[in-house]
């Protein structure tokens, strides 16, 4: 199973910075990249990224990937291991971590919602005969706080469970799992 480090408020700031959410996100799509193809990617300058990736590395959520591949001038990187997890809840008893919270949070609504705009104006240029594979569901529940507690913990077990056993490289397709656990609000 793997291992999940514990997000930092200073982690939590860091990743807050829009451009290096994108990175963060570009660099788990590919598991291992350089700050050039990722620059190339993201239609950004490359000591932007390559600094941008330096903080997410200072902040222990990038790190060089160990047996990378290239000829040794460039560096290699990989998201660390586990992913982006936190919960508020976590981070209520850190100095700052509620806002640190609260600041990622916005930024990762607003970054989810351009990646889902992204993907329905794609569906639409394709049209309803293109093969694609997707879904969306969305559910109201009343519960508990602990509840929604043990559904936390169910659902990235079930992650965990994925990760554990995903396609080989060069084999499906990569996907992006967005869930969001709020309180409901008409």
């Amino acid at each position: 199973m793997p291992r999940h480090p514990p997000i930092t408020t200073a982690a939590l700031r860091a990743l807050a910075q829009p451009l290096r959410l994108r990175i963060f996100h570009a660099l788990a799509a590919h598991e291992v990249a350089t700050a050039t193809l990722l620059a190339d990617e993201l239609g950004q300058k490359v000591p932007l990224v390559s600094y941008h990736l330096g903080q997410l590395n200072r902040y222990g959520l990038v790190e060089e990937a160990p047996n990378a591949r290239g000829d040794g001038r460039e560096r290699w990187w990989q998201v660390r291991e586990g992913g982006l997890r936190f919960s508020d809840k976590e981070l209520a008893a850190e100095p700052g971590g509620e806002v640190a919270a609260k600041a990622l949070g916005q930024t990762l609504l607003a970054r989810h919602m351009e990646m889902l705009e992204k993907h329905m104006q794609t569906q639409a240029v394709h049209g309803s005969g293109a093969k694609t594979h997707s879904f969306s569901s969305d559910m109201t529940l009343r519960l508990t706080p602990e509840q929604l507690d043990s559904l936390h913990a169910e659902f990235t077990g079930l992650l965990d469970r994925y990760a554990a056993q995903q396609a080989a490289p060069g084999e499906g397709e990569r996907f992006i799992v967005l869930v969001h656990g709020i309180p409901y609000q008409p």
